[in-house]
């Protein structure tokens, strides 16, 4: 490629760039108001419904995830590895994570406990439309 043809490749990459930022910004706000329009409750894990017609649904999905507070985690570590609630520290830090499993057999008295240490975070919702087949 010439040097000629090589700043005006940049600036429509560029000018793509933004435009696809944008485009990602207007969808985002598009998707949360669609969400209220069509959802009760559209903040909250697992999957809901809403049909649009005869032939369409439209599909909210949203997953969460527990997250370690890591300047909380300090306060409990020495406790949390006691009692084998963490692997032991080697020549490789761990960094702290939550195993969803461990967690949802965690005892009532454990998840008071350790409240603090515990960020719920929701992903960002999944909207989709079905469109239900036609089998004649």
């Amino acid at each position: 490629m010439s040097d000629d043809n090589k700043l005006p490749l940049a600036r429509e990459w560029h000018k793509a760039k933004e435009a696809l930022e944008e485009a990602k910004a207007h969808e985002l706000t598009l998707r949360k108001e669609v969400m209220a329009a069509f959802f009760d409750n559209p903040d909250v894990k697992g999957t809901q419904k809403a049909d649009l017609s005869d032939k369409a649904q439209l599909v909210l999905s949203r997953s969460a995830s527990i997250k370690v507070k890591k300047d909380v985690y300090e306060n409990f570590a020495a406790e949390l590895k006691q009692r084998g609630l963490v692997g032991d520290d080697k020549l490789v830090k761990l960094t702290p994570s939550v195993s969803a499993t461990a967690f949802k057999y965690l005892s009532d008295a454990d998840r008071i406990r350790f409240a603090d240490m515990f960020e719920h975070v929701l992903s960002s919702p999944s909207l989709k439309v079905d469109v239900k087949s036609t089998d004649d």
